[in-house]
């Protein structure tokens, strides 16, 4: 697959060859397991693992875009606590 991508000039990023990056946002570019899409219509294109059918399959999807925000705070100790597709605001070191 072969394609050209334009950046506008004002763009934060300026790849260079060599770069790792994602493209996101195009139902053509799922093309592997483990990928999902969600149309503009809200419709979830998904491709399971092992390419069965995702009907009748458990699917789950974070709501949040961080688990704790802990903007401003010192002294802070989280244990024994699993989550999965998380962030932490801000991840400052020296904090």
């Amino acid at each position: 697959m072969s394609a050209t991508i334009s950046m506008p000039d004002e763009s934060y990023y300026n790849p260079r060859s060599g770069d790792l990056f994602y493209l996101w946002g195009a139902l053509s570019l799922l093309d592997h397991a483990r990928e999902w899409c969600r149309s503009a219509d809200g419709t979830l294109y998904l491709w399971t693992r092992d390419g069965s059918d995702p009907a009748g399959r458990l699917v789950e999807a974070k709501r949040r875009s961080t688990v704790f925000d802990v903007t401003d705070r010192a002294f802070i100790t989280i244990t024994n606590l699993a989550v999965t597709s998380r962030s932490i605001m801000p991840l400052k070191r020296g904090r």
